[in-house]
């Protein structure tokens, strides 16, 4: 495209551990993307905050009024999904644990799998751009693969 790679961009494409950083950053990926997404249909039933993230999202979605204490983004960017995806917005999330009646809450629970899958190579990228060494970055970014409280928010509705 003519555009001129400065001299710092040239330095770290030429420096000999650029691969190995992407093969981690790729590693971490599929590692993180294994933990969010296997078995993100279980369970098939209203979890705690569920209940009123769905609620929330189906009020959005039919452009209903309804009184939200918190910051709308993440509910709007969920309901953005839902329309594009084909989520049924008549699900009822009045009771938790109760079972989802079809498969189109999985479009709300992408949403976070995806962004959850994203966090740990973004970790790493942080890292190793703050001039931290490749095994520091490596165990700390394994640490939030692991974090069961991350995995476990990344794997629902929230």
């Amino acid at each position: 495209l003519g555009m001129k790679q400065s001299r710092k961009q040239k330095e770290y494409l030429e420096y000999d551990g650029y691969w190995l950083d992407i093969i981690m950053c790729g590693l971490l990926f599929c590692l993180a993307g294994y933990s969010r997404f296997s078995h993100l249909d279980h369970p098939n039933e209203v979890v705690f905050d569920e209940q009123h993230f769905g609620k929330f999202v189906n009020w959005y979605i039919r452009g209903e009024y309804f009184l939200d204490i918190h910051p709308p983004l993440g509910k709007l960017i969920l309901m953005v999904a839902g329309i594009t995806m084909g989520y049924n917005d008549q699900i009822d999330y009045d009771t938790i644990s109760a079972p989802y009646p079809d498969h189109t809450y999985m479009v709300l629970r992408y949403l976070p799998a995806i962004f959850g899958t994203l966090l740990v190579p973004m970790m790493y990228i942080t890292l190793r751009l703050s001039n931290m060494c490749r095994s520091v970055a490596s165990f700390i970014s394994w640490l939030l693969l692991v974090e069961n409280i991350i995995i476990t928010e990344s794997r629902y509705i929230l």
